[in-house]
């Protein structure tokens, strides 16, 4: 035997437009092209991950503070409120003017008073002058 099958039945058709399809053919067709284009065939598993699981946890507000919370150096001196301060160009001196007619000259690596200059009025401002 030539290895078809003598059993089956023919039909003749007018056109081969007439003929039925083969009912498995999409079907084969989609997974010949999966094995094509080198595709698995098997049914890929979602991972199942929470958005806790993936986010850091995040800081609280009381971390997050964008000053500090304990002074370095403290400059005791005036007895009112300061209203102006002016830091010398080399960084070595600092100027306060404050409420009680006073302009008080500090070094700012000990924060030690070096003079103290009393006005009639509250001082609002104070510059240094640079020489040019």
């Amino acid at each position: 035997m030539n290895g078809r099958d003598h059993n089956a039945t023919h039909a003749t058709y007018t056109a081969l437009r007439r003929v039925p399809s083969y009912s498995p053919f999409v079907v084969e067709r989609f997974q010949r092209c999966l094995d094509l284009y080198l595709c698995p065939r098997m049914v890929k598993h979602r991972l199942d991950v929470r958005p806790q699981d993936i986010l850091p946890s995040l800081p609280t507000p009381k971390e997050l503070k964008p000053f500090p919370s304990s002074a370095c150096l403290k400059f005791n001196g005036h007895e009112e409120k300061v209203l102006s301060i002016a830091i010398d160009p080399s960084g070595q001196w600092l100027l306060s003017g404050s409420e009680d007619c006073t302009v008080r000259k500090w070094e700012v690596s000990s924060s030690r008073c070096i003079s103290v200059w009393h006005f009639r009025d509250i001082v609002k401002s104070v510059a240094w002058q640079v020489d040019s």
